[in-house]
Parts: C-alpha cells; sequence; structure tokens
C-alpha cells in the first residue's frame, strides 16, 4: 500500500507542477484525478495505521521494560510518519487543485453567464428589429407552409397569430400571380437570390396589397430547409404612378386638343385674308370677312383666357375682389354673357330666381364667370332647341344656383373625374363644338376659392345634366350692396386724333399692325423694334404715349421704362405696358416700374380707345 501510495503521489505531484508550469483545464483535470485518487488510498493507509496501533497496543501490552516499551513506540511512530508522509502531501495537493477547480468554474460560470446574458440581449435586440420593422417579413418551409410572420404582415394583412400556423405563402398571393411567386420560391431554394420581386398579397378581409421585395433561401449544413421573404407594401404607390399615367395620358390629350383648336381659327382667318386681297372691290364681301376674322380671334382670345385663369389659380395667383353682392345681380350678368350662344342655338331658357334677395360675398365677374360657363356648358352639349333651365334658392346657410339641362347627359363613369383638369366627357364631341374641356376646372377651382362647392348630377347619356353650386350666405352687416350692372356691350368713343404714340414690340407683325390701326384712327405714330431703338425713338420723337412691350430680348420693357424715367426730356410721357402677364401681381409690378398702365395682349382694341381718349382728355 505504502508503495502504491508513494508512487500515485510522486505522479500527482508531477501532474500538479505541469498544470502550474502551464495551466490547462485538461492538466488540471488530470491532477485532481490524481489527488482524489490518492486521497482514496491515503484514507485505506489510514484505516491500516488504526489496525497497526492496534496490533503495537498488543505488543506493547507483553513488554515488561519501559525502555524496549519506548524505543518500540519510537520506531512505531516513525513507521507511521513514513507512511502517512506521502498522504499529506497528497492532501494538500488535493486541496490546491481543488481550490483551483473551484476557481476555474466560478470564473467559467461568470462567462457562461455574461455569454448568455449578451446572447438573450441580441436575441431581443434582433426579436424587436424583426416585429417591429414596417417591411412585411416571413419564414416558410420549402413547401410553402408558414412558419413565422412579424407583426407589419400580420396588420397589414389581417390575420392574427393563431391564423399563421394554418397558411401556406402561396395562399395569400393573388390568384393571378400565384404560380409566378411559387416559381420565384422554387429558384430560391435553387440558390438564386432574388432581390426584386413584385406580387400582390391578399388581405383576410379580401384586399389586394401590392408589394414588392426579396425572397432567399435559409440553409442548415448546406441543405435548404425554408425560405424567407421582406415586402414592403407598394398599394399607395402604385396607385400614384397609375394616376400619373392617366394625368399623362389626358395631357396629351388635352395638348392635342389644344393644337386642334389653336388652327381651327387660323383656317378661317387665312382664307378672309385672301378674300380681302382678291375682293377688295366687293365691300360687302370684304365686310363678312372681317367680321368672320373678329369671330375667330375671339374664339382665340377666350381660349388663351381659359388657359391663363386656370394657370393663375393653380398658382395661387389669383385675388377676388369680393364685396356683398345680390344673387340675382350675379346671375343676370351670367345670362347676358351666355345669350348669344344660348339663342344661336335656339335653346329656351327659363330662369326661377328667389322671391326675397339672397346676398353673397363674392367677386362679381368671377362668380358671374361660373354661372356664364356651366350656362355656355349646357347650350354646348344640348342638341339645337333644347331646354336649359336656372334656378336659384336659399337653402339654410347656403345660397344654391342649379344649372339644369336636357342634353346629352354624363355617363356614370366620368362623374367622379368631370371636374378634373384634361378631362373631357367626349373628344369627338367636344372638339367638333369647339373648347379645351377647362370650363368645369376653372368653375369648380372659382368656386372654392369663395368658399364654395360644386356637384355633377346626371341620369347618364342622353338624360342630360345638372350641376349644383352651393355658396355660403353673405353675413347681415347692414352693408347697401353694390347693385352692379352687366357691362354693356356698345362700342366705346373714338379717342380725337393727334397724339403722339410711340409702340415699342419685338414682334414686328404685331407693332406695325397696331400702328397702322391707331394712324387711321387719327394718330401720330412711330415703332421701335427693340429696347434701345426705343430709347432713342423717344429722344427724337418726344411722344405723349408708349405703347411698351414687356417681354423683349436683351432689353425688357421694364429696364425701358427705367430709363425713359430717368430722361429729362421723357419723364413725364405715360408709359402703357402691352404683355401677355395679367395677373393682379403682374401689374402691381408693371406699376412699380414706372408704368401708368397696364393692357393685356392681344391689346383689345375698344380698351385700347377708352385709354387714348382719357389721356387726351388731360391732355
Amino acid at each position: 500500500m505504502n508503495e502504491n501510495l508513494q508512487g500515485l503521489t510522486e505522479q500527482y505531484a508531477s501532474a500538479l507542477q505541469q498544470y502550474l508550469a502551464n495551466p490547462q483545464e485538461a492538466g488540471l483535470m488530470r491532477a485532481y484525478e490524481l489527488g482524489r485518487r490518492a486521497l482514496e488510498l491515503a484514507v485505506r493507509a489510514a484505516d491500516l495505521a488504526i489496525v497497526h496501533g492496534q496490533a503495537l497496543a498488543t505488543v506493547l501490552a507483553d513488554i515488561d521494560t519501559s525502555d524496549e516499551r519506548a524505543c518500540l513506540t519510537r520506531r512505531a511512530a516513525e513507521f507511521l510518519g513514513e507512511s502517512t508522509a506521502p498522504l499529506e502531501m497528497a492532501l494538500r495537493g488535493y486541496r490546491e487543485a481543488n481550490d483551483l477547480l473551484q476557481r476555474l468554474n466560478d470564473t467559467l460560470e461568470q462567462r457562461v453567464k455574461e455569454r448568455t446574458a449578451a446572447l438573450e440581449e441580441s436575441e431581443e435586440r434582433y426579436r424587436d428589429l424583426f416585429e417591429n420593422a414596417g417591411d412585411l417579413i416571413y419564414g416558410a418551409t420549402t413547401d410553402g407552409r408558414l412558419l413565422f410572420v412579424n407583426r407589419a404582415w400580420r396588420t397589414n394583412l389581417g390575420y392574427g397569430s393563431d391564423d399563421v400556423s394554418k397558411l401556406s405563402i402561396a395562399g395569400i398571393v393573388h390568384g393571378d400571380h400565384r404560380n409566378s411567386f411559387q416559381e420565384v420560391c422554387r429558384r430560391s431554394l435553387s440558390g438564386e437570390s432574388l432581390d426584386r420581386v413584385e406580387s400582390v398579397f391578399v388581405a383576410k378581409d379580401g384586399r389586394s396589397i401590392v408589394v414588392e421585395g426579396c425572397v432567399n433561401c435559409h440553409y442548415v449544413d448546406g441543405r435548404p430547409v425554408a425560405t424567407r421573404g421582406i415586402f414592403r407594401d407598394i398599394t399607395e404607390r402604385k396607385r400614384m404612378e397609375e394616376e400619373l399615367k392617366e394625368v399623362s395620358r389626358r395631357k396629351d390629350e388635352f395638348l392635342a386638343t389644344l393644337a386642334h383648336e389653336l388652327r381651327n381659327p387660323l383656317a378661317p382667318v387665312r382664307n378672309a385674308l385672301q378674300i380681302m386681297r382678291l375682293a377688295s372691290h366687293d365691300s360687302v364681301m370684304v365686310g363678312e370677312a372681317r367680321d368672320m376674322m373678329e369671330r375667330q380671334v375671339h374664339n382665340l382670345i377666350r381660349l388663351i383666357d381659359d388657359l391663363m385663369d386656370v394657370s393663375r389659380i393653380s398658382r395661387g395667383k389669383i385675388e377676388l375682389k369680393k364685396q356683398r353682392l345680390s344673387l340675382a345681380t350675379i346671375l343676370q350678368s351670367a345670362v347676358e354673357i351666355s345669350r348669344i350662344q344660348i339663342e344661336a342655338a335656339r335653346h329656351e331658357l327659363t330662369v326661377t330666381l328667389p322671391s326675397e334677395p339672397v346676398w353673397v360675398h363674392a367677386d362679381q365677374t368671377r362668380l358671374a364667370q361660373v354661372v356664364a360657363n356651366l350656362l355656355n356648358n349646357a347650350a354646348k352639349y344640348t342638341e339645337p332647341g333644347g331646354r336649359i333651365w336656372l334656378n336659384a334658392l336659399r337653402d339654410g346657410d347656403n345660397a344654391v344656383i342649379r344649372v339644369r339641362d336636357n342634353g346629352v347627359g354624363i355617363p356614370a363613369e366620368m362623374l367622379p373625374h368631370i371636374f378634373d383638369i384634361y378631362v373631357q366627357v367626349s373628344s369627338s364631341l367636344d372638339r367638333s363644338q369647339g373648347g379645351l374641356g377647362l370650363g368645369l376646372t376653372l368653375v369648380r377651382k372659382l368656386v372654392e376659392l369663395h368658399g364654395g362647392s360644386i356637384e355633377a348630377h346626371s341620369a347618364g347619356p342622353g338624360q342630360g345634366s345638372e350641376f349644383v353650386v352651393r355658396l355660403p350666405l353673405a353675413m347681415e352687416d347692414g352693408e347697401t350692396p353694390d347693385q352692379l350692372q352687366p357691362p354693356r356691350m356698345d362700342l366705346p368713343p373714338r379717342a380725337s386724333p393727334g397724339l403722339r404714340i410711340l409702340i415699342v414690340d419685338d414682334n414686328r407683325d404685331s407693332a406695325e399692325s397696331l400702328g397702322m390701326l391707331l394712324k387711321l384712327a387719327g394718330h401720330f405714330v412711330r415703332i421701335a423694334f427693340d429696347g434701345p431703338a426705343a430709347i432713342e425713338s423717344a429722344r427724337a420723337f418726344q411722344p405723349r404715349i408708349m405703347l411698351l412691350d414687356i417681354e423683349m430680348p436683351d432689353m425688357s420693357g421694364y429696364e425701358v421704362a427705367r430709363r425713359i424715367r430717368e430722361l429729362p426730356s421723357t419723364k413725364n410721357v405715360s408709359l402703357v405696358a402691352m404683355t401677355g402677364y395679367a395677373s393682379d401681381a403682374d401689374r402691381r409690378r408693371c406699376r412699380d416700374a414706372g408704368f401708368d398702365h397696364h393692357l393685356v395682349k392681344p391689346v383689345d382694341l375698344e380698351a385700347l380707345q377708352r385709354l387714348l381718349a382719357s389721356l387726351k382728355s388731360v391732355t
């Protein structure tokens, strides 16, 4: 036993020294195991030592002399010490190894706790990221059965957590897209990464949701076990794209209509010019040709005015001049504006007004334009000899205007879009009757600027149509209403001759034709075609009035006006702006630049005659 213990303790000591020199877990475990075995042998040796002590006591009982007893006891103690020395060494080594193992175990447990906490935190982060991502995320088995989905997927599609295990990815794809989506999944399982997949999912309530995203495969030990998809709801984007396509289509149709409508007046104008040239001796024919040209020019101006009005309103560049007005006064102005067109088509117009005055806070010109456009629309889309009704009444806090006809009507599918820009109920009819299809868009915008609303009703094609305008009533503020009368259509008196007028316009035909007209009226006229020439002519000619185009190359009309005002000899000339820009802001800019008056191109000759007459009277 002693030899075994001695050999084992020597092995243990060697293993312990190796561990202390190069601390590795395997070496420490070997030392611990050897120490444990040494301890077992030591326990056995201790048991034998007890038996040895009992035997020694029995022997000592037979020895009489004390010296012999002492010698035997000393020898026994030496033997016992020699026997237990390896035991003490093994026990110390075992305790040291056990302490080291305990510290190592504590360190390992701490590291395990830290790594477990970090792993749990990481898993929680990714779980939160997955669950709260805005995209629709799912995982599915190779045969398409759903394994997991995130909150956005459940919310957008309306399925609960309990529904997921019962669903397959193919089951939530729209039938028209199912085969193509299954092909995407098959390709992903074969190792292909599909980064841009567009499809349509079907929600629990039946809604179709257009999605775009990617599908890829999840592998375990190199074997495909699932597909994963990340998709984004693009339904709204797709809707807007379709709307933009529709607007673009309408725009193209509108531009084609615009080109058609602008060319229409040019043919009779060109023909009239030829007639006037070839039949100059025939005053009747020349007069008819002139009347024809006036009508076509009026049509062109009307088209341009509609375009400019819609543009200005869309850009917020229009300002209403509101006042407290009688609704009857506004309707009277509108009827006067539309009377020629209604009578030309032999329509019967019935007007019904409220028995008591109805007051609105409105811009008379613009609101009369609204009603006139509706009446013109009714006249245009009603067969000759038809009927048109114009009714007005008070309904609570609103004034209600109704324009109804027994004309061609409006298809049901067009009613929601009838006020949209570029929309025409019937392109062929609209073109045959003339117009750009902007009238109703302009009507709606003007009504809304007045704080009102407009609706369109029709029982369908051939059943006529009705437009209902609602406007807020004016407050009872005690103001005296301005009973404005509709503008008179009589020609104004011509200005007295003799004014010195300088016309400045880079458009030679426009400048020269206007110069001819003013010369025929008895005025003294000079013409300049650019800014520097205008300044030199003004110095030499000393005009009383300058008709000055704003948009000219190199030097604008604003710069010419500034230079004219700086010259002592011309600073008092009356400056009249001629421009296609007609908003209130444009008028203010002209006034700030030094202009006295503002005329919109093409210049209305009657308006110009009134202006010249007023300037002549103060000369």
